[in-house]
């Protein structure tokens, strides 16, 4: 568990209207208390994305974001469905003709990793969609190491 405090300071100031003297000083302090715990999250730099990851069209990272947000809680992975597949285009306001073109995109971009090598955004099999978690996590940490460490013993060789 981890506790942080944000500390507010206002201050107000009475001045005499006739001198601009200043008659009082009064500061207010507000600490706001947080408690996390070994909450969940996912976190993705969708600000950065296109430009860090060269993905073209832009609107890619919308189509990433949704998978990142909707993919199964300590797997990363998504079974997209056809009614999934309507539901990301209704919530992204696309057609299904430009999700494809955004889906194609997607399946075929890649980044270099920490060891210079190349790995892709997402890897799909049939109906099934896993997320790199180097580019977005959802789940614990327990579950990104070892999601982790399988990811990165899997490569695929391209002519």
């Amino acid at each position: 568990m981890r506790t942080t405090f944000r500390t507010k300071v206002d201050r107000e100031l009475f001045t005499d209207v006739n001198t601009g003297e200043i008659l009082t000083d009064i500061e207010h302090k507000k600490i706001t208390k947080t408690v996390l715990t070994k909450g969940d999250f996912y976190q993705v730099y969708t600000g950065y994305l296109a430009a860090w990851l060269g993905l073209k069209p832009a609107e890619c990272v919308s189509v990433l974001s949704w998978l990142a947000a909707n993919v199964d809680y300590g797997t990363n992975t998504l079974d997209l469905t056809k009614r999934k597949k309507e539901q990301m285009c209704k919530d992204l306001n696309i057609s299904i003709a430009s999700f494809y073109n955004y889906w194609k995109a997607l399946k075929e971009a890649t980044f270099t990793n920490e060891d210079g090598k190349e790995e892709y955004l997402i890897s799909a099999e049939r109906t099934f969609v896993s997320v790199n978690p180097k580019i977005a996590w959802k789940g614990s940490l327990s579950d990104l190491h070892s999601v982790s460490l399988s990811m990165s013993c899997r490569f695929v060789v391209r002519e």
